[in-house]
């Protein structure tokens, strides 16, 4: 689901998110690893598609955080274990290389767990006085199972 005011939809263009709500809608992910090497951090870059829309993230620890950048917008987050659960909490924001109060994306976080035996997550994407940008649920299995 995603935000239907024009802010949260201009938003949500810079940042790579999914622009219109789909019910259901399959979602491929591509995760491509950098190892780390000599002058260079390991991350992650994370590639979705909803049906034919791209939202490409990427992922790397950055300090005490664990930081995920979409376009010009880099959230930190804490991860917490929790006894069923791990939860991606916020802790910082940046626009660029300007930070950015943390309440201004206090409706951003995620949690991940397993369900019948399978890895479940839930991630949501909101502003303060904007609302909704985009929240989406599901499944991650391997290519193939």
């Amino acid at each position: 689901t995603s935000g239907n005011s024009w802010l949260a939809r201009t938003i949500a263009l810079f940042a790579s998110l999914p622009r219109r709500s789909h019910d259901d809608v399959a979602v491929h992910v591509v995760i491509e690893r950098s190892e780390r090497r000599e002058g260079s951090e390991r991350r992650e870059i994370w590639t979705r598609r909803f049906g034919e829309q791209r939202m490409q993230s990427c992922i790397r620890a950055g300090g005490d955080a664990l930081e995920e950048s979409f376009g010009p917008i880099v959230l930190g987050f804490e991860l917490t274990a929790e006894p069923d659960r791990i939860v991606w909490r916020l802790k910082g924001a940046r626009f660029l290389f300007i930070p950015v109060p943390k309440a201004l994306f206090a409706g951003c976080g995620a949690f991940e767990t397993i369900v019948d035996g399978r890895y479940f997550f839930v991630a949501r994407a909101g502003m303060a006085g904007v609302g909704l940008l985009v929240h989406y649920n599901g499944w991650l299995t391997e290519h193939g199972r």
